[in-house]
């Protein structure tokens, strides 16, 4: 599994430096099995030595070696990097290469659920957002802002991982005109819906998160990643089309001081909750109005999931590849069998 790039990319990449020490891991991986361990020390030995002393608790942040470890020193670089300019830039995208390309097709990251949030905060904390209000709903420490439903976006049950939507035990009385929630289905139909989805879900939201962190890196952190405060429904069309394109009749009304509101009617209306869990809803859904830019996790995991059900539909029934015709044909050759033990 040797490093599957070519002397003139890294040459054509990376200053003088870094594209030595590539190099050198390149030749020191050949002809063996390049293991999270083999990377990381290789990694140690011939980057680490770039990288100013302040920094390099971040090579020594993780015990154990992997692959999804590598990625987060990749990460953590670019939130030390003041611009595209810095010299961290290239040690940056030297480890991420290590990381996708030791592997054909390319590695890629999976995100553990709710890493979102994790990132959120980081880029936050880089573009020197304060948070810490966010955090905590006053009066209610109970509840984590940040916490959601493993099948979807919505703030989960307290002590549930599910939300009131998902929980196989009911608590559904009535689903709005404009709600997501368009199927009227039982409880437990809702839940084995959401299970046969995680695994798109999750893998869609993985793809999105990875997507805009390295989007938002070497842009040289320009690349609008928060919810503007300003032309909101222009950057929910781009970035979120999926949830741009739910809201349906509402985008000609859309505006920027209103679109928090029309978005938690359409993503998590208490009204369908019956008390006390509409109650709970409300809690959270009013804490969101007062700090709109913390719906940014909400709406990633939005945006997957509509993508996700959109793809599932796209192979139900009839509209799956080849379905229909050889169905068609099957149907015709049973008839005429029939016919002929008729006769």
């Amino acid at each position: 599994m040797p490093l599957h790039v070519s002397d003139a990319q890294i040459d054509a990449r990376f200053g003088s430096d870094v594209a030595r020490a590539l190099r050198a891991i390149k030749g020191a991986m050949e002809g063996r099995a390049v293991t999270p361990a083999v990377a990381m020390g290789l990694v140690k030995a011939h980057l680490l030595p770039l990288v100013p002393e302040a920094h390099h608790g971040i090579f020594h942040k993780r015990r154990a070696a992997s692959w999804d470890g590598l990625f987060f020193i990749y990460a953590d670089l670019g939130f030390c990097c003041g611009s595209s300019e810095h010299p961290l830039v290239d040690v940056m995208a030297a480890v991420r290469l290590i990381h996708g390309q030791t592997k054909v097709p390319p590695r890629e990251f999976q995100f553990p659920t709710s890493v979102e949030v994790t990132y959120f905060s980081h880029v936050c904390g880089y573009l020197k957002v304060p948070t810490e209000r966010w955090r905590r709903i006053a009066g209610h420490p109970h509840i984590d802002p940040f916490r959601f439903c493993t099948f979807c976006w919505r703030q989960p049950l307290p002590r549930r991982n599910l939300c009131a939507i998902h929980a196989s035990s009911g608590q559904l009385e009535v689903l709005p005109k404009h709600s997501i929630e368009t199927v009227h289905r039982s409880p437990a139909a809702r839940y084995r819906a959401g299970a046969r989805e995680r695994m798109l879900f999750d893998t869609i939201a993985n793809r999105l998160l990875t997507r805009e962190v390295t989007e938002f890196h070497q842009s040289g952190f320009e690349a609008p990643f928060l919810i503007p405060a300003t032309q909101v429904g222009d950057w929910l069309a781009e970035r979120r089309p999926a949830v741009w394109q739910a809201l349906s009749e509402w985008q000609s009304t859309l505006a920027d001081d209103t679109v928090t509101a029309t978005l938690l009617n359409l993503l998590q209306d208490p009204r369908v909750f019956p008390l006390p869990v509409r109650r709970h809803y409300e809690i959270v859904n009013r804490h969101y109005l007062q700090h709109s830019a913390i719906t940014w996790p909400m709406l990633l995991r939005a945006e997957a999931l509509l993508r996700a059900q959109a793809e599932r539909k796209q192979r139900w029934g009839g509209r799956r590849s080849g379905a229909g015709r050889r169905g068609g044909e099957a149907r015709t050759g049973a008839n005429s069998m029939a016919k002929v033990h008729s006769e």
